[in-house]
């Protein structure tokens, strides 16, 4: 574990245990669900924040690329093939200082049942006294085209107590059971999307607000957080009266990795997606 600290605000990143993020405090308070390294190495499900690359979402387990079928076989036993490589895999450290840490994974399909295109994984830690910014990075490293996307998976606590607001155009269900391709949009259901406070559904929520705009602020009682990113989307899964919630910033709406052009990714290019967490007045 590689803990951060900078005038009162801490971090503690674990690069063998899936690049995650264990713990965030700002201001003496968590802006996290705090963890310990040994939950997270027990299960990547108990982690403040860990990376999805290189895809956002659910897959079914067997995919179709280019007329090709592949197997693809869980990346949670739990769960099943969801959330891409990254956060099970270990990553190895780049560059580590007091407020600052880089992480890399260097992916090749290798394993049976595995993704089938190789990607080079980056992750950036910045820590300040009030601010914490993660940047996350995907190369193609397939030598051919490859579908590719991006999403960061921060757990915020009190989640019945918590008001959330931001502005964003569609609502987004993505499909809940195999295939997992496509989704559909609708009306925003209540007043959460809509620029205004709005608590966290009680009835459980895991959809998608496509078309983000401007930042997110977290109301809650031990203080105020305010979220920037540069991704186009922010997943929103809240389970149904549960302790904690999960604002997610993502490049591709989760559904359509293998059917929308724009997911597909060059040779040696590079995708990222960005995210601060800030103690807000």
């Amino acid at each position: 574990m590689i803990r951060l600290a900078v005038s009162g605000a801490t971090a503690e990143v674990s690069p063998e245990a899936g690049g995650a993020l264990a713990s965030l405090a700002l201001d003496g308070a968590d802006a996290l669900r705090r963890s310990t390294p040994a939950d997270v190495t027990a299960n990547i499900l108990n982690a403040a924040c860990y990376p999805c690359v290189p895809y956002f979402g659910r897959l079914a387990s067997e995919i179709t690329i280019d007329g090709n079928a592949r197997a693809l076989t869980p990346t949670h036993p739990q769960i099943g093939v969801i959330h891409g490589e990254g956060w099970r895999s270990a990553w190895r450290v780049i560059d580590a200082a007091v407020d600052r840490v880089e992480l890399a994974l260097d992916y090749a399909p290798t394993r049976v049942g595995g993704w089938p295109f190789a990607f080079r994984a980056r992750q950036v830690f910045e820590l300040s006294s009030s601010e914490l910014r993660v940047e996350l990075s995907v190369e193609n490293d397939a030598g051919c085209n490859a579908p590719a996307g991006l999403a960061l998976h921060p757990f915020f606590p009190d989640a019945r107590s918590a008001t959330v607001s931001f502005s964003a155009g569609d609502y987004w269900s993505p499909p809940m059971c195999a295939p997992y391709a496509g989704g559909e949009t609708s009306t925003r259901p209540d007043a959460m999307g809509g620029g205004a406070p709005a608590p966290t559904p009680p009835g459980g929520r895991d959809n998608t607000y496509a078309n983000l705009s401007g930042d997110i602020l977290i109301k809650r009682p031990t203080g105020r957080l305010k979220l920037s990113t540069d991704a186009p989307h922010l997943h929103v899964y809240a389970p149904a009266h549960g302790e904690f919630f999960c604002l997610e910033p993502t490049t591709h709406l989760p559904g359509t990795l293998l059917t929308d052009p724009a997911c597909q990714l060059a040779p040696g290019a590079t995708r990222s997606v960005r995210l601060a967490i800030r103690a807000a007045n």
